[in-house]
């Protein structure tokens, strides 16, 4: 049997370890939490990430230059994330005043929310059946709260 060099060693067992570890935990690409970003800013981002792992890894020779090109990306990456969100700002406040002449005071609340970057908590508490058991359609949501209801408020037998 070939005695193997302990770096390629490391690297055959970190590639299994890395795969293995894909399989079970289903990595994905990580979702953009930004919606007002356009794509344009985030091949920028992208651009300034490899740049800096770059500066990170070069020698005294090149790390200016680098520096200086980080520099004008982050410049660029700024610029864009200001021009969106000041478009996303404006379309919002636009649907708002919409909102507001309709007198839908509702999606107004809504949009006031968002504008004021507060999270958007109208999601539903959990609801489980009497063994416990998680209820995740919104149909057997509906048949439990009827069943809670129909239990506990009752008209008393005479």
């Amino acid at each position: 049997m070939k005695e193997l060099d302990p770096n390629e060693h490391w690297t055959k067992i970190k590639k299994i370890m890395f795969s293995k570890g894909e399989n079970v935990l289903r990595l994905r690409q990580r979702k953009y939490t930004r919606d007002w970003i356009a794509e344009e800013p985030w091949e920028e981002i992208n651009r300034r990430k490899i740049t800096k792992q770059k500066i990170n890894n070069a020698d005294d020779k090149i790390r200016p230059t680098l520096m200086a090109e980080y520099s004008e990306i982050n410049k660029r990456v700024k610029r864009y994330a200001r021009r969106d969100k000041r478009g996303w700002a404006d379309k919002l406040a636009h649907k708002a005043q919409l909102v507001a002449e309709a007198n839908n005071l509702e999606e107004l609340y809504q949009n006031t929310k968002q504008l004021a970057g507060k999270p958007n908590t109208s999601q539903q508490a959990a609801v489980r059946d009497p063994t416990g058991r998680l209820l995740t359609t919104p149909q057997n949501q509906l048949t439990r709260w009827q069943e809670y209801f129909r239990d506990n408020f009752a008209a008393p037998l005479q």
